[in-house]
């Protein structure tokens, strides 16, 4: 199952958020972690993007080629208003052909202006049915997806345990069965509830693990949670609106957890 709307394909970075995050821990022990951080939410926003993109580049070149030449239309008139008055020279009495010449012209007036007022528009939505039509697209939609979500979720894990280790000084960490505690032991209830351990970021955890470990089959931990994905014959659909939907969850935590830990550090 594909999401088949081409506007969910914009990309859904937020520069915004980048700005804030980033002057909150420039110069600061936290500064290479939120540019990895960034460098990969980066990355998946432009995979995420390319069908879009796709669409929109050829559309934008077709607009701009076909726009900037005189339609055939216009040539052909003014072509046939040489001809014509070369053909007609010494056939007609002058001011027939004079008047001729001049109801042409007209005409050709008013094609400039028709062109003029309604300019050539490619039709985005025709083209991206095409492409949705090819089996190798569909796939590369499905395959596309999935990568973005996992490779959002890793950056997002990576940036909370580089915290946790610059807190706690430790130098190896690897998220397990404790690591619900010993986030709250290190950032604090509360930040380690909303950034760590409540259900959007734990269901999250197990989509992830589904789609890198399980071939993108629904686990029954994940199961048994409120997750909202479509899933179809026991496999998980992941769409472009879910992939979107997980950043702009990601990115609040991510700054919390940031204005956190620096907090932490300077106590």
């Amino acid at each position: 199952m594909i999401d088949n709307r081409l506007e969910s394909y914009r990309s859904f970075f937020d520069r915004d958020w980048a700005k804030e995050i980033n002057a909150l821990v420039d110069g600061t022990q936290l500064d290479p972690l939120v540019f990895n951080l960034g460098i990969a939410w980066k990355g998946a926003a432009n995979t995420h993007m390319m069908p879009w993109l796709l669409v929109d580049s050829i559309g934008g070149f077709a607009d701009s080629f076909v726009n900037a030449h005189e339609p055939p239309t216009a040539r052909l008139i003014s072509a046939l208003v040489t001809k014509l008055d070369d053909e007609v020279h010494g056939k007609i009495r002058p001011m027939m052909r004079k008047e001729l010449k001049a109801a042409i012209q007209r005409i050709s007036n008013q094609v400039d202006d028709a062109f003029e007022s309604q300019p050539y528009r490619f039709d985005r939505d025709e083209y991206w049915m095409f492409y949705l039509e090819q089996s190798e697209f569909q796939v590369s939609l499905i395959a596309s997806q999935r990568l973005c979500y996992a490779g959002l979720f890793f950056g997002y894990e990576d940036f909370v345990v580089n915290c946790y280790k610059i807190l706690t000084s430790v130098k190896r960490y690897q998220t397990g069965r404790s690591t619900n505690g010993d986030f709250e032991k290190a950032f604090g209830p509360e930040a380690a509830q909303f950034c760590w351990s409540d259900d959007k970021i734990q269901i999250a955890r197990l989509v992830r693990n589904d789609l890198v470990h399980n071939g993108a089959r629904i686990s029954p931990k994940l199961q048994e949670l409120k997750h909202g994905l479509t899933v179809i014959d026991g496999e998980l659909q992941i769409l472009a609106c879910d992939t979107s939907m997980l950043f702009h969850q990601l990115k609040k935590r991510a700054l919390q957890l940031a204005d956190s830990t620096l907090s932490l550090i300077t106590e």
